[in-house]
């Protein structure tokens, strides 16, 4: 009996990296906190024939990226286990893609965590490229996990959402009031509204005013059901007026976890959002990604 047919795990992939080991204490914490088990996992592809002549054993290689590959999985998991003792902790090592890997987990999984690294160029294209693939394939809501050594990320810090009245959103703010619940902190919920008739300085007032209730009352109806479900999180509302990056951004300091919904499915998915692509930039804390039909 593995540990999926008990309950839900987080799943998180690991490669060596420091930004995998601080994926894996993501994950070991919040696996404590939701009190399920968690899989420490890492997929490899063999080298190609042009790679492998560098090689004299072509065995002996395939060997030592086996050996390899365990050895970061075994680390992982001693790691997860040295930060939340409690915390069941298995560990896997699969042949194939990244992707394929932790869309196949996801299947069963509460949550699937990857690690980003503090740094741009290819490495934060092909993590991003990721990201957004598991947000259109998989199953449940991905959480990316960057480490900024010079700023600090507050576990304990509020939960905060962006809604926009999609679908999407819906999903995202349900996932934010779990995580609330389940880390016992406030929720601060984000709308931005941006409407060219009510913008601008030849706007007049009640007009503005109108449309600012009107995007009130959105964010109230969005947020009605889970407060009903989830009566112990206090909710923070925020509603501005401009561009939804920014705002998120800025109300969102101190966040322990920012979640954000996407509408990207399908198996076509190769890029995020310009919002989520923005965030995840700029934003220290973790970010959870929900997409419409992700299971969390």
């Amino acid at each position: 009996m593995t540990l999926r047919s008990v309950v839900a795990p987080i799943v998180v992939g690991v490669d060596g990296s420091a930004a995998a080991r601080h994926a894996v204490r993501w994950s070991a914490g919040e696996a404590a906190r939701r009190d399920c088990p968690l899989r420490v996992v890492h997929a490899h592809t063999w080298p190609t024939r042009r790679s492998r002549a560098r090689y004299a054993a072509e065995y002996g290689y395939r060997r030592a990226l086996l050996s390899r590959a365990r050895r970061w999985v075994d680390e992982g998991v001693a790691l997860a286990r040295g930060t939340a003792p409690a915390v069941r902790v298995e560990g896997d090592v699969r042949v194939g893609s990244v992707v394929e890997l932790l869309r196949e987990e996801s299947r069963s999984a509460r949550l699937v965590v990857i690690g980003a690294a503090d740094r741009g160029g290819p490495a934060a294209l092909w993590e991003h490229a990721t990201a957004a693939k598991l947000t259109a394939q998989g199953h449940c809501p991905v959480v990316v996990v960057r480490g900024q050594p010079g700023r600090a990320v507050h576990r304990d810090g509020p939960v905060a959402v962006g809604v926009d009245g999609s679908l999407a959103s819906g999903a995202a703010v349900g996932f934010a009031f779990d995580a609330a619940a389940a880390h016992g902190v406030p929720l601060i919920a984000v709308h931005s509204w941006h409407r060219l008739l009510a913008d601008g300085p030849l706007a007049a007032l009640p007009m503005r005013q109108g449309v600012e209730a009107d995007e009130e009352w959105l964010l109230d109806r969005q947020l009605a059901v889970w407060e009903r479900r989830y009566p112990g999180v206090a909710v923070r509302r925020v509603v501005t007026r401009g561009r939804l990056i920014r705002s998120l951004v800025e109300r969102s300091a101190g966040a322990g976890l920012l979640v954000l919904g996407s509408r990207r499915r399908g198996v076509s998915g190769t890029l995020l959002g310009s919002v989520e692509q923005a965030v995840l930039h700029r934003m220290p804390c973790p970010v959870a990604i929900v997409g419409a039909g992700a299971q969390g």
